[in-house]
């Protein structure tokens, strides 16, 4: 897996035709002046962004250890091994918060969809839904779960609550416990994503250090 090189010493690089070096860094207060990225996350950030055609907010990156811990502290969760502190995931979120287009990814995400499949092609493995952001991760082991699809294993989670959880809940449910490899029933009731044309995957491939350049969001 290709690794890509996050300095704050050049955080205007341009890494694809809509982010910047300095949506990928590390937000933890101890973090490092340099620290990679796994070049997936890049890919799949485009992804979005293209497949949606909506400015795109990247959240969380690269954690260090001792700011992971904070977090799962503060939520009541045992500490483990993040995807986060390997660099090998992102969140994100549509910068306008739409909760249609959480719906969307929803729908996508659990009918293996267009877009779904696209970010599986650049090398995606682990997809986690929450109510306002989404979790993607490159990860090759820690499968709790042999969940498979025809790239390989694969990790999905639904972790949405409240009144988002009630969208298709019985649906989510039966798309976290797929995980054991059982292939869960299509939904009978479920709005359709509207139709649009395919929008073929980024043909770009970011440097390991990318000249400055100006990012059209």
């Amino acid at each position: 897996m290709k690794y890509i090189l996050i300095s704050a010493a050049n955080l205007g690089a341009q890494l694809s035709p809509h982010f910047k070096a300095s949506e990928f860094y590390s937000t933890s207060p101890d973090r490092p002046k340099e620290h990679e990225i796994a070049e997936p996350l890049v890919l799949a950030a485009e992804i979005l962004r293209t497949h949606f055609n909506k400015p795109w907010r990247i959240t969380s990156t690269y954690r260090t250890e001792a700011h992971e811990r904070r977090i799962l502290k503060a939520a009541g969760v045992p500490y483990f091994t993040s995807q986060h502190t390997k660099k090998k995931a992102f969140d994100s979120q549509p910068a306008d918060l739409s909760a249609e287009t959480m719906k969307a990814i929803w729908l996508d995400f659990t009918t293996e969809g267009e877009l779904y499949q696209k970010l599986r092609a650049v090398g995606i493995t682990a997809f986690g839904i929450y109510n306002t952001f989404i979790h993607l991760d490159c990860r090759d082991d820690e499968f709790k779960a042999k969940r498979r699809d025809k790239w390989g294993l694969v990790a999905r989670w639904d972790s949405r609550t409240g009144a988002a959880r009630k969208v298709g809940n019985s649906w989510g449910a039966a798309w976290v416990s797929s995980q054991a490899g059982t292939t869960p029933p299509k939904p009978t009731s479920s709005p359709k994503p509207a139709t649009k044309a395919p929008v073929a995957p980024p043909s770009f491939t970011p440097a390991r250090r990318a000249s400055a350049a100006t990012c059209s969001r």
